[in-house]
């Protein structure tokens, strides 16, 4: 009989000039144990209409100029001095977030800068910057310094403050200009067909074809997206992932005090429980050295487009 009568209503619907179909449904075979999927049917990844809206996007970005690489003594890409290295990378950002702006996306975003005492030009240079956001922007001057102590400010800022969405950054991380375009309207694709919030990673580390292991891929808005185990801090997560794992996430807060801390005994558990994904190609790369670029960015452009012009 419900078919009988799908078929009277397909058959009107189209007189009318419409079409019924039915909702294909994707079904996700998890790799991992952890991972807490539903256990029916998810949502269908092509669909357009999605349910897990992100309401609000903050951007908590940890600037440092006192030291060149942490715990490396190689050179940048280019011989670039780090003061213009992170204002170039927090010109790509802001630039970002304008393009995603442009685009339709509508919601609250916020960035924060968490400065661990830089030098007072590079200050004045990232204030100047702050005045062109097209978002709401707070610069915090962190009386504590170090790497941890700074990392642990910044959770506990997003944990007091945030309502949503966070993106951590580290002040050497490049965008291409589609990045918080497609870190938005992608985390509301992975969430929706996952039934769950996520953990996303923007860059696409080299490192992980080295060391081939077993990965799922996703549709995201505009690119494929892969499943992974790690992050640095530099990482996109919800409110409610950040508080249910907070002794994960301030436990990195003693990364360079505590030498045995480190991402792995850190941050990489929470992913045992928390689906985190990356996209192929990446949106944002470590501008570090030439080997550990994502491939197939085309990080000489990005470079250029986000050289500051500060007259």
């Amino acid at each position: 009989m419900a078919r009988s009568r799908t078929r009277i209503v397909r058959k009107i619907l189209t007189t009318l000039g419409y079409d019924l179909r039915r909702l294909q449904k994707t079904h996700v075979h998890a790799s991992t144990p952890g991972w807490h999927l539903p256990h029916d049917a998810g949502f269908d990844g092509f669909e357009t209409i999605i349910p897990r809206a992100v309401t609000h996007f903050d951007i908590v970005f940890r600037s440092c100029t006192r030291v060149e690489i942490f715990g490396q003594d190689r050179k940048r890409l280019l011989d670039q001095p780090k003061s213009e290295v992170m204002i170039r990378c927090l010109n790509s950002l802001i630039k970002s977030i304008g393009h995603a702006q442009s685009e339709g996306v509508d919601i609250p975003i916020r960035l924060i800068i968490m400065d661990d005492h830089s030098a007072e030009p590079c200050i004045n240079q990232i204030k100047t910057l702050l005045d062109r956001a097209s978002c709401e922007t707070k610069f915090i001057a962190l009386e504590t310094t170090g790497n941890g102590p700074s990392v642990g400010e910044a959770y506990k800022w997003a944990r007091k403050n945030s309502k949503d969405i966070i993106y951590f950054v580290e002040d050497d991380y490049l965008h291409e200009p589609n990045a918080i375009l497609e870190i938005i309207r992608s985390y509301e694709r992975h969430a929706a067909v996952l039934d769950q919030d996520v953990a996303l990673f923007p860059a696409d580390m080299p490192d992980r074809y080295r060391h081939i292991e077993e990965t799922q891929i996703f549709l995201g808005s505009h690119r494929h997206w892969r499943t992974i185990g790690n992050t640095t801090f530099t990482s996109i997560t919800s409110i409610g992932i950040l508080k249910n794992h907070w002794d994960s996430y301030i436990g990195l807060a003693q990364y360079g005090i505590d030498p045995e801390v480190t991402e792995a005994n850190t941050l990489q558990p929470i992913y045992k429980e928390v689906p985190c994904l990356s996209p192929i190609p990446g949106l944002a790369l470590h501008y570090q050295q030439v080997d550990g670029i994502s491939p197939f960015c085309d990080w000489e452009k990005w470079w250029a487009d986000a050289k500051v012009d500060m007259s």
